[in-house]
């Protein structure tokens, strides 16, 4: 009997070792449980660590994932801004932030290389973002850099917002006078569920063993995609005690484009709007456009996405980017943008 478990072990072992090999070979990778480059921040709900490195492994991907001193996903910058050069600031989420991607490898990052060293890229990406969070990061942040060009990136789920699980976290803001009233003193860090992590040290070890395996990763993804059951989320967003920021956020979204359209004349920058889908809603559109003018539809195919993962790989990206290149040539935004001090 103990012969039969022993030869048992082995061949569930050597299959284990096997299946971890092909799956290798395939070019999966495990996943890095102490990869975790967010923090809470009382102003935006979450930011991004300033000087954080950190090996990013997940099932499809493994890149050096590094921020700069700002905590962005970015090369360092200055605010004097060099009078030769158009600086173009970018707001967005995880698209933007370069999910699954090297740097080098983001559309910002070939979007610099086309451009030459007379424009100045600044991204300030954040995963889980939405339009309240980038109107008030380039009220707090951007705005200090005197961009000549604005470009936000907006997703389907930027509008329909149904990123339940992070609403807790969001910053605190309220509309008063047909205006975006934020209250950084509204504390939230305490709601942060922390990631499960065991107190017992050998449990810990087992458990990061276990998610480098890049066969059990896949096989865990897998599973979560054939047990995922669509369509819920709204009716669940409906029935949660934080329902009313879903609804405050639509009366907020047509301000703060008025917003946009106002600080543009104000501040002297142009904005394009990239919306990272085939089709937009219409009263979304309509905002758009009666702020800007300048709106990009970006509809990346399967090829261009990872295969587990919605996010662009960097086929993706550089798509991404040869459309803002292509859009900017054949505008006037450029030489608007240059013009400007």
């Amino acid at each position: 009997m103990k012969k039969n478990l022993l030869l048992l072990s082995a061949t569930l072992l050597t299959l284990f070792l096997l299946l971890e090999l092909i799956w290798r070979l395939l070019g999966y990778h495990g996943i890095n449980l102490n990869y975790e480059p967010c923090q809470y921040s009382r102003q935006f709900g979450w930011e991004l660590k300033k000087n954080y490195r950190q090996q990013w492994d997940s099932l499809e991907w493994s890149v050096l994932y590094e921020t700069n001193s700002e905590g962005f996903r970015d090369t360092e910058h200055v605010i004097q801004k060099n009078k030769n050069q158009t600086r173009v600031l970018i707001l967005g989420d995880s698209l933007t932030e370069g999910w699954g991607v090297s740097f080098k490898d983001m559309w910002q990052s070939i979007l610099q290389k086309n451009l030459g060293v007379e424009f100045e890229i600044m991204t300030m990406g954040t995963r889980g973002y939405d339009l309240i969070q980038y109107y008030k990061r380039l009220l707090l942040s951007g705005l200090s850099y005197k961009p000549n060009l604005v470009i936000l990136v907006l997703l389907p789920n930027d509008y329909v917002h149904l990123n339940i699980h992070d609403e807790p976290r969001r910053p605190a803001y309220k509309i008063e006078n047909d205006s975006i009233v934020f209250d950084d003193n509204d504390d939230n860090s305490d709601k942060i569920i922390p990631p499960p992590v065991s107190r017992n040290s050998a449990v810990r070890t087992l458990k990061s063993i276990l998610y480098r395996s890049a066969f059990l990763a896949w096989l865990r993804t897998t599973i979560n995609i054939l047990t995922h059951q669509p369509g819920l989320e709204p009716s669940i967003v409906k029935t949660a005690p934080w329902f009313a920021y879903y609804k405050n956020y639509k009366k907020a979204a047509p301000i703060i484009f008025e917003e946009f359209s106002r600080l543009q004349e104000k501040k002297g920058f142009k904005m394009i709007v990239v919306y990272e889908g085939k089709n937009i809603p219409g009263d979304l559109k309509k905002m758009v456009t009666l702020s800007t003018q300048h709106l990009i539809l970006i509809d990346l195919n399967k090829s261009q996405r990872w295969r587990y993962d919605p996010h662009p790989n960097k086929a993706g990206h550089q798509a991404i980017a040869d459309q803002i290149l292509k859009y900017l040539t054949n505008s006037n935004l450029i030489t608007l943008s240059t013009a400007q001090t």
